[in-house]
């Protein structure tokens, strides 16, 4: 005979088992035009995948991932975006909150967070920023003339195969608790290559890191 308490379990299980749904694969721009579109048709935990191509415009920036991953089906080689921002109009690509999310295969020229809204953290991470304590994973990342670079705080950084170049300020900037940087090159930043505050526990391995300078942080 079953006991109560085992019958309780088997309930249970059920129960957590039908409502875990599983995530969700949503396509750009074949099922939704872009990003924003699927960020907002998704849930935390699906994945975005996007088919090669460039891209541009106010589904492709100022994108809040939320627990999101957003892959690219051909690699950062073959899929653009261009954020267009300036200090007149700035455009930070992608944001990430406390769930995290990963990024991997796109290139990205032009994110910038200089000049925007106090709410918006100007001045950090034109390319890409988290303040939440999620982890947050950069796979084939290629980051290209943003102002400045990514940006870090609290949440554990792993990036991989990443390369962040000719940015204003920045290419790098931490304040983490663990992560990991591997494989990726920062070159010629107009600013430090990378700028650590109150990061402990994080490595970096295997990466190439030339022509930066220090003004202009």
């Amino acid at each position: 005979m079953r006991s109560a308490s085992s019958t309780a379990l088997l309930l249970m299980t059920v129960l957590l088992t039908a409502t875990v749904a599983p995530a969700a694969t949503l396509l750009v721009p074949s099922q939704h035009p872009t990003i924003r579109d699927a960020i907002l048709a998704s849930s935390p935990g699906d994945v975005i995948l996007v088919a090669p191509g460039e891209y541009s415009g106010d589904g492709f920036r100022s994108l809040t991932l939320n627990g999101r991953s957003v892959v690219s089906e051909a690699g950062s080689a073959q899929t653009v975006i261009d954020c267009e921002g300036s200090d007149e109009d700035p455009h930070r690509f992608v944001r990430f909150t406390g769930t995290g999310g990963t990024l991997r295969g796109f290139t990205v020229r032009r994110g910038w967070a200089y000049g925007l809204p106090p709410t918006e953290h100007p001045g950090q991470g034109g390319a890409a920023f988290s303040s939440g304590t999620a982890n947050v994973f950069l796979e084939d990342m290629v980051f290209e003339e943003c102002g400045p670079g990514v940006s870090f705080t609290a949440s554990p950084a792993y990036l991989r195969d990443c390369i962040i170049r000719d940015t204003r300020g920045s290419g790098l900037f931490l304040s983490v608790s663990g992560g990991r940087l591997e494989r990726s090159v920062i070159e010629r930043s107009q600013g430090r290559a990378i700028l650590m505050v109150l990061t402990q526990n994080y490595t970096i391995d295997d990466c190439r890191i030339v022509g930066n300078v220090t003004s202009g942080d």
